[in-house]
């Protein structure tokens, strides 16, 4: 009796170790931040944590931290800086703030428009930098509640065009909680 008890033991281990098991638990841990990863459309996964939550693309990676998220194919990139708790970063002081005439930017402004994130009006900027034709970045400012969150999308100026229905799948699905 005692050798069938074994024997179960040990082949429940095998097929536990070996992935044979049904449990669905899609939730992740990176440094203190906890998050979920569903698939809802097999072309892209959704993120989901305390702070934030978004659909992204199946071929792009992601990678969480306590104050951001990035996500990344190649050389494209899209991060997203949660609200940080200190008064210096509330956006009223960020808007405060002027940039130096004296420093010279290496990037020009190709547009700045006002566009909805998850509800409320967001500023974007897109810029691209001096001696390229096309843009390569994209800065989003989101005061949502009093919290002020900034998104950022890169690309190579080659890649730049064709990487905006990534980076809007990501923009578009955006909810801050």
């Amino acid at each position: 009796m005692k050798k069938y008890i074994i024997i179960i033991l040990f082949l429940t281990f095998i097929v536990t170790a070996s992935g044979c098991t049904d449990i669905e638990d899609n939730n992740q841990t990176q440094g203190n931040t906890t998050y979920s990863i569903t698939d809802k459309d097999p072309n892209t996964k959704h993120y989901d944590d305390n702070e934030i939550s978004f659909d992204y693309p199946d071929t792009w990676n992601l990678s969480a931290g306590k104050y951001s998220v990035s996500l990344f194919n190649g050389k494209k990139q899209v991060t997203i800086e949660k609200p940080a708790v200190t008064a210096a970063y509330q956006s009223e002081n960020i808007s405060k703030k002027k940039v130096s005439a004296t420093v010279p930017l290496p990037v020009e402004i190709v547009s700045n428009e006002t566009i909805n994130v998850d509800g409320v009006n967001a500023q974007k900027i897109v810029y691209k930098s001096k001696g390229d034709s096309e843009p390569s970045r994209i800065e989003i400012s989101v005061d949502k509640k009093g919290k002020l969150y900034k998104i950022y999308c890169h690309a190579p100026p080659d890649e730049f065009n064709s990487a905006q229905t990534d980076f809007n799948v990501i923009i578009d699905s955006l909810e801050l909680k």
